[in-house]
């Protein structure tokens, strides 16, 4: 080993075990290298004010480039110039360098040795930091930094255009902070770079042209920011880049001729055609959500494997040939016309044309499919008998679909939505285990619920269909929505409904033939949000126990033959009522929910006066009190109310 230059400070070398980091398709990975440094240069030494370090020393280039200032003295003065404004305001400690500890302790700091070189990297991601960047980190052109990393942080303020001094970068990650102002020109001097991560700030204005210079860039992503302009031409001319992320800015202007693999350029203002010559490298390409015209190319790149065209304006056809090992095509939220061709690709997973135009029959042969929509379209025929085995999504909703339900469907569906269509038929008895949505309303279809039900069912909507028969005893625990209005059905609201005290938000059974009494264990819903059992034959009276629904929004118990009294404690987040058309009696109550909108009490046996707390319930829209025997005068206050109250209907009563 070589003697140390600074006997002063030597202390026994040791061995060092540092990261070096390399980025393969944009992910950083580590790998260790261990070894003692031969030189001097290397040694991370203390970095004290014995060493003659000046611990207020404020960089410049000048003195930083000096040939006979060490590597690690310009290292270790960049570091503590720049560590009150990289704190800002989070806790000291986040960050330990000082001139009292040995830099190799430094948070953040690596090293390692080639060729006798010191090669160093700054890692200080997900630290908390909260102070900004300071121009000081770039004057260090004479230490050999290869890495920055100061992404996950709460970062504020601009890019220092300083950084464009460190050459010697192959990686610079500034990534999820809160950055702002424009990307520096001047990191297109970054000759060596080889990784630049913006993403997730709010950096505004255009991407400099001059990025397209760095000849070893292979990765650029600033997605999530608010760049404008468009994509310049160097850039997209850019041989060596393979994955570029533009995704969510604002950039305009036209797509050029792709050379990368994979380009993320969705949620933009992207305007033009899609272009025809796509190159012979991409992977993946994301376009979706901008506002593209025009067809989609006869002829795709064979090398992809996810394409995203998805929430554009794009008319015509879909290619009768696509790339042969497609896994992923989303064309839905265009204008598309015609058929679905019937030759796709046997590796396609995800299969998204819904909200188009498309007409026919639909063709499934895709044995690796998992998610199929093709809702919101203009389907005739049949619903597949076979479908693909590994299936998970199917949606299939407002088509013009006819026939059945198939009797087996896969093992492996979670969401099986065919609502609006004109489907017949019952619903299959066995429905698959993992089902979490089914959603068959708006059909024509008969028989009676299945009694076994999946246990994982989180959704049921089987609204406005011709069911008969009783709501079954026993439903699924993990039910959040049940939706069983405008059948025929028929007998008693179970009281085991009850039991779905932590996941039931909704339970529509209004316009069946229902009779007995409200259950009082609907007051254990206390997830409930909307509950109507409205356009029934009830009877009895109203639970005073559905006060206890503190989330409750919309209560509809309108056109049943209740009686007794309103329940005096209503829940607190009420803005819909309905009890209308009932025989309740008894005066309105007092005091009613503040968040009231709509109170619709009319053609009831009501009497008494109404209260005069109604002129506080400041978000009133429609008060319809008509068709009682109230009486009293009208309470002047209500004209406090003109701001928003809409509709007023106190006719038939007996009033003065």
């Amino acid at each position: 080993m070589k003697p140390c230059l600074l006997p002063a400070l030597c202390v026994l070398c040791a061995a060092i075990t540092l990261t070096a980091l390399m980025t393969i398709a944009g992910t950083p990975v580590a790998a260790q290298v261990t070894g003692p440094p031969d030189d001097p240069e290397t040694y991370h030494g203390a970095c004290s004010p014995r060493s003659g370090l000046n611990t207020d020393f404020i960089p410049n280039p000048l003195e930083v480039t000096s040939p006979n200032a060490p590597g690690r003295t310009r290292l270790c003065k960049t570091l503590l110039a720049s560590r009150a404004a990289l704190l800002g305001t989070a806790a000291p400690n986040t960050l330990n360098w000082s001139t009292s500890r040995n830099l190799a302790f430094w948070t953040g700091i690596s090293l390692i040795t080639q060729d006798g070189l010191a090669i160093y990297t700054l890692n200080l991601s997900s630290l908390g930091l909260k102070g900004s960047i300071p121009p000081a980190l770039g004057y260090m052109t004479g230490v050999h930094l290869t890495s920055l990393q100061l992404y996950n942080n709460e970062l504020t303020g601009p890019i220092p255009p300083s950084l464009g001094l460190i050459t010697r970068l192959t990686e610079l990650r500034l990534d999820d902070n809160k950055l702002t102002g424009p990307i520096p020109t001047a990191l297109g001097n970054l000759s060596n770079l080889g990784a630049l991560y913006l993403y997730n700030n709010q950096l505004t204005g255009t991407i400099p042209a001059n990025l397209g210079n760095l000849s070893r860039m292979t990765v650029f992503w600033s997605y999530n920011n608010q760049l404008t302009g468009p994509i310049p031409p160097a850039l997209a001319n850019h041989s060596a880049l393979v994955n570029l992320r533009l995704d969510n800015n604002k950039l305009t202007g036209t797509i050029p001729r792709l050379s990368w693999i994979v380009a993320q350029l969705n949620n933009n203002e992207l305007t033009g055609t899609i272009p025809a010559d796509l190159g012979d490298r991409l992977v993946s390409l994301s376009l979706g959500n901008n506002k593209l015209t025009g067809s989609i190319p006869a002829t795709l790149p064979d090398s992809l494997l996810w394409l995203y065209l998805n929430n554009n304006d794009l008319t015509g056809t879909i290619p009768i040939t696509l790339p042969s090992n497609l896994q992923t095509l989303y064309l839905h939220n265009n204008q598309l016309t015609g058929t679905i061709p019937i030759t796709l690709p046997a590796s396609l997973r995800q299969l998204h044309l819904n909200d188009n135009e498309l007409t026919g029959n639909i063709p499934i042969t895709l044995p690796s499919l998992q998610r199929l929509h093709l809702n919101d379209n203009e389907l005739t025929g049949n619903i597949p008998i076979t479908l693909p085995a590994s299936l998970e999504q199917l949606h299939l909703n407002d088509n013009q679909l006819t026939g059945t339900i198939p009797i087996t469907l896969p093992a492996s569906l979670q969401q099986l939505h065919l609502n609006d269509n004109q489907l017949t038929g019952n619903i299959p008895a066995t429905l698959p285990a993992s089902l979490q949505q089914l959603h068959l309303n708006n059909n024509q279809l008969t028989g009676s619920i299945p009694i076994t039900l999946p246990a994982s069912l989180e959704q049921l909507h089987l609204n406005d269909n011709q069911l008969t028969g009783n709501i079954p005893i026993t439903l699924p625990a993990s039910l959040q929505q049940l939706h069983l209005s405008d059948n025929q059905l028929m007998g008693s609201i179970p009281a085991a409904l009850g039991n779905l005290t932590r996941t039931l938000q909704s339970l529509n059974l209004y316009s069946n033939t229902l009779t007995g009494g409200i259950p009082d264990t609907l007051g254990n819903l206390v997830t409930l949000q909307s509950l109507n059992l409205a356009y029934n034959s009830l009877t009895g009276t109203i639970p005073l126990q559905l006060g206890n629904l503190t989330r409750l929004v919309t209560l509809r118990l309108n056109d049943n033959r209740l009686t007794g009294s309103i329940p005096i404690t209503l829940p607190v987040s009420l803005q819909t009522l309905h009890l209308n058309n009932n025989q309740l009696t008894g005066s309105i109550p007092i005091t009613l929910p503040a968040s009231l909108q709509t109170l619709s009490l009319y053609s009831n046996t009501l009497t008494g006066e109404i209260p005069p707390g109604l002129s506080t319930l400041t978000n009133l829209q429609t008060l319809n009190l008509n068709t009682n025997t109230l009486t009293g005068s009208i309470p002047a206050d209500l004209g406090n109310l003109s701001r928003s109250l809409q509709t007023l209907n106190l006719a038939y009563n007996r009033l003065t």
